[in-house]
Order: C-alpha cells, then sequence, then structure tokens
C-alpha cells in the first residue's frame, strides 16, 4: 500500500487528501466499488448471461424509468426476475457470487483491510444488485453491502427497482442513508471507484484508492485539484 499527498498518475495508487491529514487509525468505513475494481470485470454481462441461460427474459413493460436513465439497464434487468420468489432470486444471486469471489483482485482486498482492524467495517458500495454484493461479502467476512435493490410485494419481485441505480452521486445518498452519516463523517471514510461517476463519493472521502482499471478521467480529475 502506497500512500500519497499528491496524485501520481499510475494505477493501484492510494491517495491521502492532505488537507484532511487522515490518521490511518481513524478510519472508521471503507467504502469498496465492485465492477472494475473488486472484480477486474464488470458484471453486467455475465450476470445477463446467467439470467438468459435460466430462460429468463426481460419483460419491458416493467421497466422503470422515473429513477433516470443510470437506472434504465438495471430496471430493464430487474424486469427478468418478475414473479420469482425473493430465495430464488437470492440463491440465483448468490450463485453468481460464489463463482466471482474467486477472481477477486487481491490488492484491492488488502488494501481495504489494513485500513481497518473489524472487516465488518468494509463495505462494498454498487450498482450491482444487493443479493450479488452481500454474497461476495459474506465470503469475505466483511460487512453489511449496498447495491440496487429490488420491489418485492408478498414475496415476490414485481420486476421493479425499489431504489435508483447505486451510481454516481446516489453512492453518497445510499451511504447517508443505511449508515445515517453526514458530510462531516466522510473524513473518516475511505473508498475505491473506478469510473468518472465515483468521483462524488471519493472526493468526499479523505482516503482514495485508484484500482488498475480506473478510468483515465477519473485520475484527471483528482490531479487537477
Amino acid at each position: 500500500m502506497v500512500l500519497i499527498h499528491s496524485l501520481v498518475m499510475e494505477p493501484n495508487i492510494a491517495e491521502m487528501d492532505g488537507q484532511n491529514d487522515l490518521n490511518l487509525e481513524k478510519v472508521r468505513r471503507v467504502f469498496v466499488d465492485l465492477d472494475n475494481t473488486l472484480l477486474p470485470f464488470d458484471t453486467l454481462w455475465p450476470v445477463w448471461k446467467a439470467i438468459l441461460a435460466a430462460g429468463l427474459r426481460p419483460n419491458f413493460s416493467k421497466v422503470t424509468l422515473h429513477y433516470g436513465f443510470q437506472s434504465i439497464p438495471k430496471s430493464i434487468m430487474a424486469s427478468s426476475f418478475t414473479g420469482m420468489s425473493f430465495q430464488e432470486y437470492k440463491a440465483f444471486l448468490f450463485d453468481l457470487a460464489e463463482s466471482f469471489a474467486m477472481d477477486i483482485d487481491p490488492s484491492v482486498k488488502c488494501w481495504s483491510e489494513d485500513l481497518v482492524s473489524d472487516k465488518s467495517h468494509i463495505h462494498i458500495l454498487t450498482g450491482s444488485f444487493l443479493p450479488l454484493a452481500a454474497g461476495i461479502s459474506d465470503h469475505l467476512g466483511w460487512g453489511r453491502a449496498i447495491g440496487t435493490d429490488v420491489e418485492i410485494r408478498s414475496g415476490r419481485l414485481t420486476g421493479k427497482l425499489s431504489t435508483p441505480a447505486i451510481k454516481g452521486d446516489q453512492k453518497v445518498k445510499a451511504i447517508k442513508r443505511v449508515f445515517k452519516s453526514r458530510d462531516h463523517h466522510f473524513r473518516f471514510f475511505a473508498a475505491t471507484g473506478d469510473s468518472y461517476g465515483d468521483r462524488y463519493l471519493m472526493e468526499k472521502c479523505s482516503l482514495r484508492y485508484f484500482p488498475k482499471n480506473a478510468s483515465r478521467r477519473l485520475i484527471r480529475y483528482f490531479g487537477s485539484k
């Protein structure tokens, strides 16, 4: 793990924000992105492959539009689970999580676990569906995962999202909602991210990690600050 006070244009570099000067002993929570960070690939296509292999098909009449453009891909995918029981849905994604866990990036895992003595303070925070994130989190012995959630009525999925996709500034809102965090708490948090949309969370945290798949746009953004 490398800590620096100015951003270096290389992958796998952690940045400590000099103005906050966070002591590592004061890190309270670590938020880890899943796609292209903890996992070296985007889970969207493997999940779609599993959905189609299982004979599931999207129901476009169920697609949720009111959560905005970023939520449309997840809304289409969620419609494939229409009528499925929650236990079936959870088992489906937990099976995928078990297979994905074999591909975890050890550098991201080690960076996250080095920051806190209690692994329950490490949280996967992702736009992927919650059971997928929770399954990987359970495998690692980490804490509560946060992911995109689906609507359930009478024990069965309606095929709609119950939350916006956890992307961009929705990550900050999700942390505030789940952990009752306020803005000043974020200076005690660490975060990883690979996409430009992750800047909303990462710029609020005092410690940041850029995985090898991080976009150059994200790295340039923090390099210019």
